[in-house]
């Protein structure tokens, strides 16, 4: 007996770099390993499958035989597109004989004007075409002047307009930091838009005057909250829902290189004690992939620790 007892010491010996050994009422389990107690550091490269803000990590299959936690401990990205497929649409409609723009105010409830009922009646039965449309191309715009002059210049285009004066010019006070913005014969459809890029630049309302103004603004100054989820770690509660949110972290704006170290690591339980997939996603604050540019490489490093100090037996 104690023959058989020193021989199956030696095998666990032997194995103990197979095997993770986990004690429990004197008896001995054994458990497929896989190195994961050596397994402290995890750096992960952003964009294998064409998008920076999703990492996707391979690993041997791993079984946790301990509580463990996870953070993220630095986020290395690049500049952010600020004009992507989502806001870079531009609607309006170039008035002409056919199309008044007391009749496209009075269609969309802004005609100020006393219009007799025949005429009243006529305007009712008007049915208003699709508007017009410009894309601004996907990019990291330094400033609102910056991106006025693009539109201006993309409306100008695709009307192919010959008056000097007719469509979009914008001009800007440096002093004040005011954008007077000048629009002939259009009608800026905004109200109701949400993939334009007039709600980055604080236009809410539907602009037809011949004049409006708006403030000019450095968006390379600046950070906006990124939320980070992975797939391994438990649930927690944002706005009421449950989602898998490892932490909270600044995305600068600027258009370079920017690093994110956490001073104090915010660690969050593991609770799927069985993967060999790790999954990391950034997103905005509306739970949209954040658009970094594709030619930088956003890294990530997360830490893993066992819970409360505890170390993972080998």
């Amino acid at each position: 007996m104690k023959k058989c007892i020193v021989y199956f010491v030696k095998m666990v010996l032997h194995f103990k770099h197979r095997v993770s050994i986990v004690y429990k009422s004197k008896e001995i389990f054994l458990h497929p390993m896989n190195k994961m107690e050596n397994i402290r550091k995890i750096v992960i490269i952003g964009g294998q499958d064409g998008n920076p803000s999703r990492f996707i990590s391979q690993v041997e299959p791993v079984k946790l035989t301990e509580d463990c936690e996870m953070a993220l401990t630095a986020l290395y990205h690049g500049e952010v597109y600020n004009i992507h497929d989502g806001n870079n649409k531009v609607y309006f409609y170039y008035t002409s004989r056919e199309l008044s723009m007391e009749a496209l105010k009075h269609k969309k409830g802004k005609s100020e004007t006393i219009i007799p009922s025949a005429m009243s009646s006529t305007l009712a039965d008007l049915q208003l075409p699709e508007p017009s449309m410009v894309i601004v191309p996907e990019g990291s715009y330094s400033s609102v002047f910056t991106l006025c002059w693009v539109i201006s210049n993309l409306i100008r285009e695709k009307l192919r307009l010959a008056k000097k004066r007719d469509g979009m010019i914008a001009t800007i006070d440096k002093q004040y930091g005011i954008i007077n913005i000048e629009i002939t014969n259009l009608y800026m459809v905004i109200e109701g838009v949400k993939n334009t890029p007039w709600m980055l630049m604080g236009v809410h309302e539907d602009q037809y005057s011949e004049r409006f103004t708006i403030n000019d603004s450095n968006f390379h100054c600046s950070d906006f909250p990124g939320f980070v989820y992975a797939n391994i770690i438990e649930n927690s509660y944002i706005n009421g829902r449950l989602s898998r949110n490892l932490g909270l972290v600044p995305i600068k704006t600027a258009p370079q290189w920017s690093l994110y170290e956490p001073a104090h690591p915010n660690y969050v339980p593991i609770n799927i004690k069985q993967f060999s997939t790790i999954l990391i996603e950034l997103r905005d604050i509306k739970g949209q992939f954040i658009k970094f540019n594709p030619n930088f490489k956003t890294v990530i490093s997360l830490s893993i620790r066992p819970i409360k100090g505890d170390k993972i037996r080998s």
